[in-house]
Parts: structure tokens; sequence; C-alpha cells
């Protein structure tokens, strides 16, 4: 199984003619749903049969006993990234050499001294841009820097397990995903909790199945 990531549209085009899974980080399920009609009309204008092609959705779920407990673990997940370790981090994505750079510079100074016309067409500045939106004008590189971090930029769902399993299935319901890729905020936990607290609820919304009756992955996504 192919799974294809990768938003130029060279990339989308590799991904319509060999991919079996997108892999997309979207905002919103109108932005997942616009790339996966996208890539459908690409893999249709070469002959492939474009319902094939599956879309994960990549989502960081922060879950809580309650909505008021996920909503201070998101908080706390927040406070644990340094403006130092942002800046590195958010600086291999954009391809922008921030070593020396003051973290109290005001982000805009720093793209119009540093960016070149390529790295500010990036994902990752031009995603960070419509993420900060009225802030761009206040923000510090450090404070642009730590909000690119906390999440790289995937979508969070944040409250209880039954919550998060209700905001994924809307999604799915939609169309707009055919499937999940989840970001992890911590090791080795998440995917365990993911598993006790989310897909029992899931399964309860009859969009999670609990039984298999292929052998294959490729079998089980219906791209056999």
């Amino acid at each position: 199984m192919l799974l294809q990531a990768g938003d130029s549209p060279r990339g989308r085009d590799f991904g319509a003619r060999w991919g079996d899974v997108i892999f997309a980080i979207e905002r919103t399920a109108e932005e997942l749903l616009a790339k996966k009609r996208d890539i459908q009309r690409r893999a249709t204008a070469i002959g492939r049969e474009a319902e094939r092609i599956k879309l994960f959705a990549a989502v960081q779920p922060i879950k809580g006993e309650t909505t008021d407990i996920a909503r201070a673990r998101r908080d706390y997940l927040r406070e644990l990234v340094t403006p130092e370790a942002a800046l590195v981090f958010f600086g291999h994505f954009s391809r922008l050499d921030l070593s020396q750079v003051d973290p109290e510079e005001p982000y805009l100074k720093v793209l119009d001294e540093r960016a070149t016309d390529e790295q500010r067409g990036c994902r990752a500045i031009a995603a960070l841009d419509e993420l900060l939106g009225s802030r761009r004008g206040t923000a510090t590189i450090a404070d642009a820097a730590v909000e690119f971090s906390q999440s790289e930029l995937t979508p969070q769902i944040v409250g209880t397990g039954r919550e998060v399993a209700k905001g994924l299935a809307e999604i799915f319901a939609s169309g707009a995903a055919d499937g999940f890729l989840i970001t992890p905020t911590h090791f080795p936990g998440t995917f365990d909790e993911f598993g006790r607290a989310v897909i029992p609820h899931l399964q309860e919304l009859g969009v999670f199945k609990t039984e298999y009756s292929g052998t294959t992955l490729r079998g089980n996504l219906g791209i056999g």
C-alpha cells in the first residue's frame, strides 16, 4: 500500500497517479473535502478509479474525563513548548534560518528580512499566516513558532472520549475523510488512551468496525 503525503501540485499529481491513501493536514472538513475532490479529479483525468483512493486526515485528539479536564490538558501541553524549541522546529519546516533571530522580533519583520518568495509560499508559512489571522501584525517570531509547534498545524479535537468520537464521526459522515491518522501529544500513552477512551464510542456510532473480514490492510480498506 502506498500512502502519499505532500501538497504541492506535483505531489497531488503523484498521489492521484500512484497513491492508495492520501495523507492530509487541513484545518476544516471543507478544506479536506476540497482536497479529496481535487485528487479524485486528477485521478479520473488519467483513467484511475477515483473512488478507490482513500483520504486520511491528520487529527490530534486531546482527551479528558470531562471537557474542562481536556481543555486543561491542552493548555498544559501548550505550556511545554518552549520558544527556543519552537524556533528550531518552525525553522525546519519553513526552511528559515532562525538560529540568530531575537525571539522578540516581530513575526512579519522576520519574514520580510529572511523569507524568499518561495519560502513565503511554502505550506508551513501559508497555513500559519491563516491560523494567526489578525494576530500576524502583533505576534513575535517566538509567538508564531510556538503556535505552529503545538500540533504542527494538525487540527486538535478537545473533549471527553465521547466528544472526540462525535467530532471524528461528523467529519467521516460528511465524506471529507475516509479515515484518520492520529498525531500523538505524548508517548507512549496517546494511542492506548485513544483505544480505550474513543474507539468504543466510535463503534457505538457505527463508524468503527468491531471485526474485520479481510486478511490484509488493503482488503480491509477496500482498495484490494
